[in-house]
């Protein structure tokens, strides 16, 4: 099964608000097989995700500095035809940090990391 899927995980944001912005409708429906074009979660440390079909194009004209002029932002894009995936933090609308695993050369374990990322990433490398 092919897929690409991007996650936005927004702190600090008005989540009613950025939906409506987005275009987005929460509907409360469940869906854990991921069939839907996007999901949106709360997470219990007042976090929330968007989970998001990219073939779907439903954020591909969002620029992701605009998606969060306030609170934090991280990102995180996977595919399974083009190996390459990438997980960003923003803050106040600026890029902080980035991490790029691109697998295309058959390296497991390499990734590439820009900014400071969190604590736990360098031990990841």
């Amino acid at each position: 099964m092919e897929f690409d899927v991007s996650y936005y995980k927004f702190h600090g944001v008005d989540r009613a608000a950025l939906i409506d912005a987005l275009g987005l409708r929460d509907t409360g429906t469940p869906d854990p097989a991921g069939e839907a074009p996007y999901a949106i979660a709360d997470l219990p440390n007042g976090w929330f995700v968007i989970r998001v079909d990219n073939d779907s194009g439903l954020l591909a004209e969002y620029d992701r500095k605009t998606l969060v002029r306030e609170g934090r932002l991280v990102t995180c894009d996977v595919g399974s035809v083009d190996p390459v995936s990438q997980a960003q933090g923003y803050e106040a609308g600026e890029e902080r940090w980035s991490v790029v695993h691109d697998g295309r050369g058959g390296e497991m374990l390499a990734l590439e990391i820009r900014g400071e990322a969190p604590p736990a990433v360098p031990a990841l490398q």
